[in-house]
């Protein structure tokens, strides 16, 4: 067994924060609550749009990913796979720079210090540039599973054969993509591994 995790909305829970940083930058009001998706849907709905989100990805992901926790149960898991001589790989679609950020904010740099700052540890960590070297990646690390908040990743037709597709959906019981759904890191050790990570 390889295990590739995804590393955005997947370890790192960005709960409260899109909505409090959009609310800070004046796109949405300060009563706005929403997950990462509704905002993203409020701001290309109005105003400029899918460059207002960006913005406001680019603020998430680079300066303001420090006030981003880890998922709950993240950590445990990450030890029950080490107890058990199971590699984990993190695989990431992230770019180095978001085009819209003019202070040109390391992105990577930035989700490497948040590893090291949470004690999130796996064997390798990947950003890629593109959806289509994250495929490539999972592959090339012969990932037996991979965990991913989004859906659209494994109906890639690229996505690799005879890997076991994971959605992490935290606020949803259950889609229709073909895929097993787990709401929680210790769900997923408890179908992997017959334990609840604690």
């Amino acid at each position: 067994m390889v295990i590739g995790i995804d590393f955005d909305n997947t370890i790192v829970n960005y709960d409260g924060l899109f909505s409090k940083v959009a609310a800070e930058v004046g796109l949405v009001p300060v009563t706005f609550r929403g997950s990462k998706t509704e905002i993203r849907d409020h701001l290309r709905a109005h105003g400029a749009g899918d460059d207002d989100w960006q913005r406001v990805q680019a603020e998430v992901y680079g300066r303001r990913i420090e006030a981003a926790p880890p998922f709950e149960g993240i950590r445990e898991f990450l030890e029950q796979c080490r107890m058990r001589s199971i590699p984990t790989h993190i695989v990431s679609h992230k770019s180095t720079h978001a085009p819209l950020d003019p202070l040109r904010t390391d992105l990577r740099a930035a989700a490497a210090k948040w590893l090291q700052r949470h004690d999130v540890r796996v064997e390798s960590v990947h950003f890629e540039g593109s959806r289509a070297a994250k495929l490539a990646r999972i592959a090339s690390l012969g990932c037996t599973h991979f965990v991913d908040d989004l859906e659209e990743i494994f109906l890639e037709p690229a996505f690799p054969d005879g890997v076991e597709r994971w959605l992490f959906a935290p606020a949803h019981s259950s889609r229709g993509s073909g895929c097993r759904t787990v709401q929680s890191w210790r769900d997923l050790a408890d179908e992997l591994f017959g334990v609840r990570a604690r």
